[in-house]
């Protein structure tokens, strides 16, 4: 294991499971190039039983920083807050029940050292529903900058849970903001305006946990109406036009209404490989 000069910022609450959480840090360890240090989110109070996988992988490893939040203020406010503590170059993101390929870091990192424009870098996830073992389906993104330009129009040109940041680009672009479900492409936006280099690897990164909840949360009024903030702001930034937002607007409209069933159908056989 060797330890490189970035740093893993990752939000845990209350709702997480112990068991995934565990697993989830294990692939951290477990990478042939690991973070320097782990600013870990503890986002309002958490039960015993994820306090004590915490507690574990702090005892044995003093690379873990941990915040704590009295009240649940959502994954904006604690990546925003927490990447306030980081103290290296880059960032890295996880979240708490995915599980990283044990050259996830390494690929990255190589990458990053032989093109030091960049200051986004991401890559492909595979995702799986019990077993890891048996991945349902993939979630490809454009690689270079000019696919990533047209693509973020319309989709989210990035697996969140991939990246690398540079820290520095993400203060200036104004950091994580409270849009829920948006939080990474709304910053997205805000970085690609200002004219950064981005890149997403061809190769599969994170092993990524879905489940029947992943499609109720991309549904409702709730929903619709934070897509609707999110593409107003890409309006106002000049990424979309007048008659862009009204497409996307549209076929997002036609995604709340449609049974759960339906789009998880529509999600695995159209927006899925």
């Amino acid at each position: 294991m060797i330890s490189s000069n970035f740093s893993l910022l990752m939000s845990v609450y209350k709702n997480d499971n112990p068991g995934f959480l565990r697993m989830a840090l294990n692939s951290v360890y477990n990478q042939s190039i690991c973070p320097k240090e782990i600013i870990l989110v503890q986002d309002g109070p958490i039960p015993l039983s994820l306090s004590k996988v915490i507690n574990d992988f702090a005892f044995k490893n003093r690379n873990i920083i941990s915040l704590i939040f009295p009240v649940n203020h959502g994954l904006g406010y604690a990546l925003r807050k927490g990447s306030q503590y980081v103290s290296t170059e880059w960032l890295a993101r996880m979240d708490a029940d995915d599980i990283n390929l044990p050259n996830r870091f390494e690929l990255q990192i190589n990458y990053l050292k032989k093109h030091p424009e960049t200051v986004l870098l991401g890559g492909q996830i595979c995702e799986f529903k019990n077993d890891y073992c048996k991945i349902l389906s993939r979630r490809l993104v454009p690689v270079d900058s000019k696919q990533i330009s047209e693509f973020i129009k319309w989709r989210n040109p990035f697996n969140h849970v991939t990246v690398m940041i540079k820290v520095k680009a993400i203060r200036e672009a104004g950091n994580y903001q409270n849009i829920g479900g948006f939080e990474d492409y709304d910053l997205w936006n805000r970085m690609i305006v200002r004219g950064y280099a981005f890149h997403n690897l061809p190769d599969d990164l994170v092993l990524v946990r879905v489940g029947d909840g992943m499609y109720e949360r991309r549904g409702g009024i709730k929903y619709f109406q934070r897509y609707i903030k999110l593409k107003s702001n890409s309006k106002k930034l000049g990424i979309i036009n007048r008659k862009e937002k009204i497409i996307s607007d549209t076929i997002m409209m036609f995604n709340i209404i449609i049974p759960k069933k339906m789009r998880a159908f529509l999600y695995n056989r159209i927006l899925r490989h």
